[in-house]
């Protein structure tokens, strides 16, 4: 019997991994102070009102009444946490070899992509407000062939290292342009 072993592509023939980026938690600093803050004053005022806890009768086993107390002060400090949790991952930013996607909705009822080729790229911007810039973070903007139409435009709020994601963006859009020419033809 003959054995076919399959021989791994040249490195330059292997197109790379892409990249995924989330949110930073970074960004998310004022919310995590905040839901700190909420959860010792729930906590206080949980043991200090007794009336807070409303207990959920479930029935009873072997003679003993089951209920389920329910803290009515925890209800801010969860659905704070819940809002958190949903702006850090609910998008997904995707850098491949001939695209950025970014994909919305991962936590959410309706999920939204938008895929823009590195030929269509029009630019890329980098801001960053001043609480951005104390803690490092920042939004990328990608402008698509038609920037004032909202779904041509990826804008990758509070990431990490936006400067080194910027340079990779430009210089895949610099080897698409070197693979496929100058780009697209417009009509004039």
């Amino acid at each position: 019997m003959e054995q076919h072993s399959v021989s791994p592509l040249p490195q330059e023939a292997q197109s790379p991994a892409p990249t995924v980026i989330f949110r930073s938690l970074r960004s998310e600093i004022p919310a995590l102070v905040i839901l700190i803050a909420l959860t010792v004053s729930s906590i206080w005022l949980t043991a200090r009102f007794e009336w807070s806890v409303q207990r959920l009768a479930l029935g009873e086993w072997l003679g003993y009444p089951i209920s389920l107390p329910i803290p009515l002060f925890a209800i801010l400090p969860i659905t704070l946490g819940v809002f958190i949790v949903h702006s850090l991952y609910n998008y997904r930013y995707i850098l491949c070899e001939d695209y950025v996607l970014e994909v919305s909705g991962l936590m959410d009822l309706q999920r939204r992509s938008v895929r823009l080729n590195y030929l269509h790229i029009r630019g890329v911007e980098i801001r960053a407000s001043i609480w951005q810039q104390l803690v490092g973070v920042s939004d990328l903007i990608v402008l698509g062939p038609h920037a004032e139409l909202e779904k041509a435009t990826i804008e990758m709020k509070g990431i990490r290292n936006a400067h080194a994601v910027k340079d990779a963006i430009n210089a895949s859009i610099h080897t698409q342009l070197r693979t496929f020419g100058s780009g697209p033809i417009e009509a004039t």
